[in-house]
């Protein structure tokens, strides 16, 4: 199954929707649950990654933990894991601009 916008390029949510609907017009309901376990795949392994922010960041601060000798500072973790928040949020919310700005034709 191939998009006919298949640059390869990063989207979010807006574009993920707009990916969904232009496949499930294309190729009905089968490519509607290809797309579906796709972007699930995808979700399980972005947040696999040790990122603070997300579920593979609890196993790096495990891991960092066990380098150190000691667990990591609570506060530390926090702080870390706040920043990492906001930078995930950021990268959302541009996406989400520039994806809204393409469906309606205006070039970031």
């Amino acid at each position: 199954i191939t998009s006919s916008d298949s640059t390869g390029e990063v989207v979010g949510p807006v574009g993920i929707l707009k990916q969904g609907a232009d496949l499930t017009e294309s190729e009905g309901l089968v490519g509607l649950g290809i797309f579906f376990v796709t972007v699930n795949l995808n979700l399980a392994l972005l947040n696999a990654l040790p990122i603070p922010a997300l579920d593979g960041g609890k196993a790096a601060f495990a891991l960092a933990g066990e380098v150190l000798g000691r667990p990591v500072e609570e506060k530390n973790k926090q702080d870390i894991e706040y920043a990492f928040i906001l930078l995930v949020v950021f990268g959302l919310f541009s996406l989400t601009v520039k994806d809204v700005g393409k469906l309606f034709g205006i070039k970031f």
